[in-house]
């Protein structure tokens, strides 16, 4: 024999069926706010860091550069030569704001004295 639910299940149920869908909007509006990474440290150690850091020598060093976020998003978004492009979905823009925060709060990296010119053997012509 099937029961029929009462007033105040009705009321449960119907209650569930409207607060669920707020709390999920109320938690994706609230996730757009919020930078995708956990921050400029973990995006720089995770992406950036495997070209950009000064042991590595691939791509230009970062560490030490105050980098306008506008410059950040047209590099990042497009790419540059052999830096592949990453889209809005991979790295949201304040993700990259941290990034730019974390990078020029980071110590520059000191740039090496030039190679003396070798000296020319003894009886060679110049």
């Amino acid at each position: 024999m099937r029961r029929h639910p009462t007033a105040a299940t009705t009321k449960w149920i119907s209650g569930i069926g409207v607060a669920v869908p707020l709390i999920l909007l109320a938690a994706a509006s609230h996730a757009q706010d919020q930078p995708q990474w956990r921050s400029g440290k973990y995006l720089y150690d995770n992406v950036c860091g495997h070209c950009h850091k000064p042991e590595v020598g691939v791509g230009t060093v970062l560490q030490g550069r105050v980098l306008p976020l506008e410059y950040l998003k047209v590099m990042v978004r497009n790419g540059f030569n052999a830096m592949p492009a990453f889209p809005d979905s991979f790295v949201d823009d304040a993700s990259l704001a941290e990034l730019g925060k974390y990078l020029a709060s980071l110590p520059p990296v000191p740039v090496p004295p030039p190679k003396p010119a070798p000296k020319p053997r003894p009886g060679a012509t110049p």
